[in-house]
């Protein structure tokens, strides 16, 4: 075996933020210096992989900087590694998407330093099989991933090779086990004499595919371990390594630069590499907020990871709709679908899904950011459409098309509407997506509560228009937490009974029996489709043989859409209380047990207001409820807040009996300072 060559890089995405002082204080307390000394030492050697954010960054305060990176890369110093423009998940996007993110990053390091990559990172190590061709055409030599997606029957200190459909790539692999370790008090040495050892024993088996190559260990610091890695004595021992004549080099080392060594590599081991992710994204696939390990012969894939997240999950859908719209090419002009293309490549960013390093789900603040990126582009291609028509009016008439939006299996009912996007689920008939694409967001992503972080478990999801049924006395406890306890219809998959996309209608049928009550009921829920609203219909029957006596209530959930300020200032609630209009305090909880005949809840932020108009005086509870999440280091920290609405109605129904309730809901823009009054009713 030859001598052990390590490759040192530094790999920073996802850790800048976008506030330009605390970029600012990033690079002069680590890269400037970093960058001096590279400067000052010719023989360090270094690869980076940089995101579009900081080089933008560069370019705009300190463009002195790129004149010394461009100097270091023309010493063959430095090697940077491409990525894709706005950091995305590839297997998450269509081919075309891949490739032209990859190409514009490309162009970017060009332009900036020179040169373009022939090497590139994925953040989070986020692979398919099928990058393969993609990253080939892109011109890309090899690629780093991490080494715990490679099949423990190739997994070697060796280079690995893949490839498909005509196209081979390059795999080296990044051993993050084998990085130093900096709070054990691990000495320098010992480090070099830790990866000697791994390398040794490995190649005593079948990894050393000839006996004399050189095998290859590659450490990437993300930017918290870099800065740990430039402050310690690690970092003294290995640039000393890189001095001629220096007596305490260690023996059969050798630190180089991927290009270099791969340039040289004779022989490279193929490998079969499946979809996957590094550990940190997928010890947290299989239970939710549960790091465990992975004990199937199968990998962990991105789709698992947002099968276990469901707010990720949405997001993804949604920017797999906006995907499919931009892939059929049509409306607008290329300015426009150019404009729109480049707000679905922002929203499609990792940080949006996934917090690194943790690998936990993304906060709500970038989820909501990220729906916000998604209803802009749609905005302006429907602003594209209309004009192709030569038409004045902003959007379409409403529309229902009825398809699996959300890859459960079953249809969904996206409903398109002049200013409004719906998605309509079968799981409790509620509406799981409220989306104002013209300056809003997506209204009805609420969060669920979970016991560890939040006291207490929801056990259903939080939309708008989801129904409960409660046996007498239910609502007390329901109006002190909030909590749906028992309730069937929130947790229950309805039947669709009737779909009219003639007339926008769809109506959803359930019958079941409520825990605590012998007697079964049906409900029939009718949704009827309109430019800005919509009308709901519900129909309880009470299909047993003695009275159903308890109380229907009809929730909807106000996600917080604005983080710069708390949830109590974002919307105010005004309803029409006893025929008078009442402004509530939505940080404190309300009940009136009757005479609610209007709702209005107002967006501050976005200047949306909400209306709701019973056809008959209700009972009414209202609520915030504040949920806790890990952050991307794990600490437990306020993620957002919800404003819960609902809406009751005591039940005395005999048996063979029906009443029909019916709730109109419309959505306005404010436009000015003049309000409408409520209507009482």
């Amino acid at each position: 075996m030859g001598e052990t060559n390590i490759c040192l890089g530094l790999s920073a995405h996802g850790y800048f933020s976008s506030s330009g002082a605390s970029m600012e204080d990033d690079y002069q307390e680590l890269l400037k210096p970093f960058f001096s000394f590279l400067y000052a030492n010719p023989s360090v050697l270094f690869s980076f992989s940089f995101s579009s954010k900081i080089f933008s960054f560069l370019e705009k305060k300190h463009p002195e900087s790129l004149e010394i990176l461009r100097e270091l890369y023309v010493r063959r110093q430095l090697e940077f590694l491409g990525c894709s423009y706005h950091d995305p998940m590839l297997p998450l996007l269509f081919p075309t998407d891949r490739t032209s993110q990859i190409e514009k990053m490309n162009s970017m390091i060009r332009s900036l330093l020179g040169k373009r990559p022939r090497g590139m990172v994925l953040p989070g190590s986020v692979w398919d099989y099928s990058l393969v061709t993609s990253l080939s055409s892109c011109g890309m030599e090899y690629v780093m991933l991490d080494s715990t997606l490679v099949p423990s029957s190739s997994r070697s200190y060796f280079p690995l090779i893949t490839g498909g459909m005509g196209k081979s790539l390059k795999v080296l692999c990044v051993h993050s086990g084998l990085a130093p370790d900096f709070d054990s008090g691990e000495e320098p040495a010992a480090w070099i004499s830790r990866i000697q050892k791994a390398v040794s024993k490995s190649s005593a088996g079948s990894g050393n595919p000839g006996g004399n190559e050189s095998p290859v260990v590659t450490v990437m610091f993300d930017l918290p371990a870099f800065r740990k890695f430039f402050t310690s004595p690690f970092f003294g021992y290995v640039t000393g390594c890189f001095r001629s004549g220096d007596d305490g080099k260690p023996q059969d080392v050798r630190f180089t630069l991927p290009q270099i060594y791969l340039k040289s590599a004779k022989t490279f081991i193929p490998a079969y590499i499946p979809a996957g992710m590094d550990w940190n994204l997928a010890r947290w696939s299989r239970k939710p907020f549960e790091s465990c390990e992975n004990r199937s012969r199968f990998p962990l894939t991105i789709y698992d990871y947002l099968n276990c997240y469901k707010s990720s999950g949405s997001l993804y859908d949604r920017m797999m709709y906006i995907s499919m719209i931009l892939a059929q090419g049509h409306g607008g002009d290329k300015v426009q679908k150019k404009l729109a293309k480049e707000k679905l490549w922002d929203a499609q960013c990792i940080e949006n899904y996934a917090a690194l390093p943790s690998g936990l789900p993304a906060s709500s603040e970038r989820r909501k950011e990220a729906f916000r990126l998604l209803n802009e582009a749609e905005h302006i291609i429907r602003q594209g459409q209309e004009s192709r028509k030569g038409k004045k009016d902003s959007g379409p008439r409403a529309s229902i098309v009825s398809y699996d939006y959300n890859r459960d299996g079953l249809s969904e009912y996206v409903c398109s509407m002049k200013n409004l996007r719906l998605v309509i689920t079968r799981l409790a008939a509620q509406i799981m997506e409220l989306d104002n694409i013209v300056k809003g967001c997506n209204y009805a992503s609420s969060l669920s509560r979970i016991r560890a972080f939040d006291g207490m478990e929801d056990g259903y999801t939080r939309g708008f228009f989801t129904d409960h049924f409660f046996a007498a006395g239910g609502i007390d406890g329901y109006s002190l937490s909030l909590d749906a306890g028992t309730d069937i219809f929130s947790k229950l998959l309805f039947d669709e009974k009737k779909l009219d996309t003639k007339r926008n209608e769809i109506i959803f049928s359930s019958r079941v029996c409520i825990p605590g009550l012998h007697t079964p009921i049906e409900l029939l829920k009718k949704y009827t489709i309109l430019d800005d609203g919509i009308s709901i219909q519900y129909i309880l029957k009470n299909d047993g043989t003695e009275p159903l006596l308890g109380t229907f209530v009809v929730e909807s959930n106000f996600a917080q859409t604005c983080f710069s300020r708390k949830l109590d200032y974002q919307y105010s609630c005004e309803l029409v209380l006893d025929g008078e209009t009442r402004l509530l305090d939505t940080n404190s909880p309300f009940r009136s047990d009757g005479h609610v005949s209007a709702l209005r809840v107002t967006d501050r932020f976005d200047k949306m207001q909400f209306n709701f108009e019973p056809n008959e005086e209700a009972g009414f509870i209202a609520d915030t409820i504040v949920f806790n999440r890990p952050d991307a280091y794990n600490d437990i920290r306020e993620d957002s807040r919800t404003l819960v609405t609902s809406f009751f109605w005591n039940v005395d129904l005999p048996a063979g009996m029906s009443i029909e309730k019916n709730i109109n809901f419309s959505v306005t823009s404010v436009q000015s300072r003049k309000r409408t009054p409520l209507p009482a009713l």
